[in-house]
């Protein structure tokens, strides 16, 4: 790609050079320096390129790294879901002991319940007046 240097830059030139043939030589001179520079810089560009992918790909999880059979990442996740497999099973366990003593309590309330509607119905006082009452007659 060949630059235009403009028409000021040339002006300028020519004013300090004050020949036009030497003022054109400079010109030239300029833009075959840029067009020299911008080739460079392509150069440049694929090294920074490549080196850039490669500085990504050490930083980056590779879907290997993520999905293979030995990734690591893949191992962490399997040792947290196991971990957190342990913790749900211990929580679970803890909440089957506390219901079945709920239901131990709840069993002995009823008891309790029933005992005391006994005590205070009018009847049973009568059952055992005759119940004592056979006792005490032998």
């Amino acid at each position: 790609m060949s630059y235009a240097i403009p028409i000021e830059v040339y002006d300028a030139i020519k004013k300090v050079v004050k020949d036009e043939k030497i003022a054109k030589e400079v010109v030239k001179t300029i833009e075959k320096s840029l067009e020299v520079i911008e080739e460079k810089a392509r150069e440049q560009k694929v090294v920074i390129k490549a080196e850039l992918k490669d500085e990504l790909r050490k930083e980056l999880v590779t879907k290997e790294e993520f999905f293979g059979e030995t990734g690591k990442l893949r191992q962490e996740i399997e040792t947290v879901r196991r971990e957190l497999d342990q913790k749900i099973e211990t929580v679970r366990q803890e909440l089957k002991g506390e219901i079945r003593e709920l239901r131990a309590y709840m069993k002995f309330l009823i008891v309790l319940v029933i005992i005391g509607f006994t005590l205070f119905n009018p009847n049973f006082f009568e059952l055992l007046k005759m119940v004592i009452g056979m006792f005490i007659t032998q």
